[in-house]
């Protein structure tokens, strides 16, 4: 795909390949060649880049502590995240993970590092950087202090190694903590209590604390520690903080877990995380490190982009794809999408579970993941598909319950199994009608993008089969103008119960084609009456009425 800009300022252009975006314009630079090959690969296909040295340029980088919680740098594994700022001789960090909770509606704790004297004390000079080619946030104090933030791949951990070699270092601390929850509200969950009620344990291997251990969905979730490389004892504080206090010694690595009931055998995370962290802890520090930055290598060079222009802005535009593609994936190989609001990432507390986190609004969570074909991520964009071909029987039902219609409407704010409540008694979404239809053909372009024609039978064509004949049966007829037209319904959140909303209409003229193409291909037939004649009706445009009504056969 090929698309141009042209203005005053400058031009940008971009041709998108199956791993290559490459860009020119007014003062742009090269993209570096790999320096062991040619610049065309010609068994893979792709330009080959050094992709190490050019992402480079987009590093985050922080000349000064951060110690705003909002504004710190972010690190996560594709499960597991985390954001880190500046406290008391120190820093903290908020994990969240992916699968933990509804929606990610909970956050699941601080993690503290203090030590005497402070890390964070009596320097010169600071820097932390967030170095996006291999998925980690170091923290550097003069020469002889560095944190290295990074994950183990495809689990829930996080790791903290330290390299410090002042002398005279007299104590070295981790606490694992929670903020009151006793009045924790939000969410979309079947009992509020499992999130106020935090349980704790202290080994002499391991300290962790639980929250949501009796929700009746099998969320919640365990976040523990270990200490690799020093000797260390462990304490109980208090009902919500657990500790670790570490022999000083110039070289550690302490591990986080954090277990999610959902992906834990039995559903038991406390076992989950205990077991995840002796196995970080086996592997040993080095070995993970090296693993999670091949990684992040493997995640960047399935794709590459270059803007650039004369004024700068499609270099800053190049910069912003990076850090967000870098946020979202950090996040996005979970059971359940990255969610639009945080993702895993939250430094709030739970300040931020309320109106926006008992749900996924469609329309939100599609900007999140529509770039991920383009930029050859397929797996990624399958999660977020997912979400809603895994609830085909539930959305199913529901259809024929709430409309009468064999079919599938999806509700445009959509619980994890499937429901519809946060969508019914919004005057803004309970009734737009297009998502189901959405979501269908983001499905069908899965499937054009990968050519997996056991995903198009098995999963897409279904869910494409019912989104239009939910249309099929929403759609009325006019016997005296010989048009078919929807009668009532929204446009999205901007216009409420309108005739004909052009969102209906392009859903419907979009759709139907395609399914009736899958189907002639596969030799399937159509199990709705009058579908065709309103595909090929679909076809025309609105040139049908100046109401936009699609004209009958």
């Amino acid at each position: 795909m090929k698309w141009s800009s042209h203005g005053a300022r400058g031009s940008v252009t971009a041709m998108f390949t199956l791993s290559c975006i490459l860009v020119t314009g007014g003062g742009a630079s090269v993209a570096r060649a790999s320096p062991s090959s040619h610049s065309f690969n010609t068994s893979a296909g792709t330009l080959s880049v050094d992709s190490a040295g050019y992402l480079s340029k987009h590093d985050v980088v922080f000349n000064a502590p951060v110690t705003q919680p909002k504004s710190g740098l972010t690190v996560g594994n594709g499960r597991v995240g985390a954001m880190v700022w500046d406290t008391s001789n120190g820093f903290t960090m908020q994990v969240s993970g992916v699968d933990a909770s509804q929606e990610g509606f909970a956050s699941q704790g601080w993690v503290s590092l203090s030590t005497q004297p402070g890390l964070n004390t009596g320097y010169s000079t600071f820097q932390q950087r967030l170095a996006l080619y291999d998925g980690v946030v170091s923290t550097q104090y003069d020469s002889n202090r560095t944190v290295t933030l990074f994950g183990a791949p495809n689990s829930e951990v996080l790791g903290i190694h330290v390299e410090d070699s002042r002398s005279g270092v007299s104590s070295i601390s981790v606490d694992l903590s929670l903020w009151d929850v006793s009045a924790f509200g939000g969410g979309d969950v079947p009992d509020i209590t499992p999130w106020r009620t935090v349980s704790t344990f202290v080994e002499t291997s391991t300290v962790g604390l639980s929250r949501g251990q009796g929700d009746a969905n099998r969320f919640g979730y365990t976040l523990a520690a270990t200490v690799e490389g020093a000797s260390f004892t462990t304490q109980f504080v208090n009902g919500s903080r657990v500790r670790l206090t570490i022999m000083p010694t110039s070289s550690y690595t302490i591990w986080i877990a954090c277990a999610s009931r959902l992906n834990a055998p039995g559903n038991d995370s406390i076992t989950q995380a205990k077991n995840l962290l002796s196995s970080v802890k086996s592997t040993g520090y080095s070995t993970v490190l090296n693993n999670y930055k091949n990684w992040w290598h493997s995640f960047w060079n399935r794709s590459f982009v270059q803007y650039s222009n004369a004024s700068g802005d499609a270099d800053y535009l190049e910069s912003f794809y990076y850090l967000s593609t870098y946020i979202i994936g950090s996040g996005a190989y979970g059971n359940y999408p990255f969610h639009f609001i945080n993702g895993v990432y939250s430094a709030v507390a739970d300040n931020d579970s309320g109106k926006w986190s008992n749900a996924y609004w469609y329309w939100n969570q599609r900007d999140v993941y529509h770039s991920f074909l383009a930029s050859n991520h397929a797996e990624v964009v399958n999660t977020f598909n997912n979400l809603y071909s895994r609830n085909f029987s539930a959305l199913k039902s529901y259809t024929l319950t709430r409309y009468g219609i064999d079919g599938i409407w999806v509700p445009e704010t959509m619980g994890w199994d499937g429901n519809a409540r946060g969508t019914i008694y919004s005057d803004y979404t309970q009734d737009t009608l297009s998502t189901a239809a959405e979501a269908a053909l983001n499905m069908y372009s899965q499937y054009k993008y990968t050519q997996d024609a056991a995903y198009l039978s098995g999963t897409a064509y279904p869910f494409m089969k019912e989104a239009a004949k939910f249309y099929a049966g929403k759609l009325s007829y006019d016997a005296g103008t010989g048009k078919y037209y929807m009668a009532s319904s929204n446009v999205h959140e901007q216009h409420w119960d309108v005739q004909n909303a052009i969102t209906d209409l392009a859903a419907v003229r979009s759709l139907f084609p395609k399914v009736i193409q899958v189907r002639s291909r596969a030799g399937i037939k159509f199990q709705f009456a009058g579908a065709r004649d309103r595909a090929h009706q679909c076809r025309h445009g609105p040139g049908g009425s100046h109401r936009g009504e699609v004209p009958s056969a």
